[in-house]
């Protein structure tokens, strides 16, 4: 099937061109025209993009955007077990530096994987919060590659809930997809896979004191790619593979690990994002 990007583009430009921090001023002020924040802000996007929303481009508008960008509720996300359970200051170990991140009020954001409608046009599900939202985060030379957003818990939880057995995970980040795992009856024992010392260094002193069941997690430090590439994961009936930041660097690593399936007969392999990737192959 051929699949129109057009939105996914729309959006993907609004959200790495604008200052995401700052539009609380201009969504209040397009709110005084009598239309709600999800409208505000969607009108905002859609005209900074060059859609005419109220022309030749209303019937486009009218269809897709609705789909695209929804006021989220936070108190799901607040409930979750991990953010209610862990808590820290910041801490820095090595490149990497581990802190609380925010959503600012009416920031926009990635909050799930992309979805095809019925015509082939991809559906970017684009969230925000009428409030600032934290949460934890890690970043490398000064880049966050890994935080616990409501992006992460939607996208990871229909994972968590599949892993059974003996599981292993390639990637630590902030340890959210171990943390669940460990909660889960099913699982028995999780093994997970990271080469940065640092990562390990920080999960080992600031967050595994804190999570439940911690005795079901063991780290092993080394490449996931290459002990993969060499047949040498732990004996499994699960794996999970989250080495990338977004989609991006995601189709790459993805293709990468795809192949070593085949080394590993019987074992469920499962991947971060797999959803949206699979639209850019």
């Amino acid at each position: 099937m051929n699949y129109d990007f057009r939105l996914v583009e729309i959006f993907a430009d609004f959200l790495n061109t604008k200052d995401l921090k700052k539009l609380r001023s201009p969504v209040l002020s397009i709110m005084k025209a009598g239309v709600d924040d999800e409208e505000a802000l969607r009108i905002m996007i859609a005209e900074s993009q060059g859609i005419d929303t109220s022309g030749k481009d209303k019937d486009f508008f009218r269809k897709y955007f609705p789909l695209c960008l929804k006021k989220l509720d936070p108190a799901p996300y607040l409930a979750d077990e991990y953010l209610k359970k862990v808590k820290f200051d910041d801490k820095k170990i090595g490149d990497c530096k581990l802190f609380y991140d925010s959503y600012a009020p009416y920031e926009p954001f990635v909050f799930d994987d992309i979805y095809s409608f019925f015509d082939g046009t991809l559906i970017p599900k684009v969230g925000f919060f009428d409030r600032k939202f934290s949460f934890p985060a890690i970043s490398e030379n000064g880049r966050i590659w890994m935080t616990v957003t409501p992006n992460e818990i939607n996208t990871m939880r229909p994972q968590i809930e599949r892993a059974q057995g003996n599981i292993t995970l390639l990637g630590l980040g902030l340890g959210y997809f171990a943390f669940h795992s460990a909660l889960n009856e099913k699982v028995e024992k999780i093994t997970v896979i990271e080469k940065n010392r640092a990562i390990i260094d920080l999960y080992e002193s600031l967050l595994k004191p804190q999570f439940i069941n911690a005795d079901k997690i063991s780290i092993v430090e080394g490449d996931a790619y290459t002990l993969a590439e060499e047949g040498k994961l732990p004996a499994s009936d699960f794996v999970f593979c989250d080495l990338w930041r977004d989609v991006s660097d995601g189709v790459i690593g993805y293709k990468r690990l795809k192949k070593t399936e085949s080394v590993y007969p019987g074992v469920k392999f499962s991947y971060w994002i797999e959803k949206s990737i699979d639209f850019y192959l």
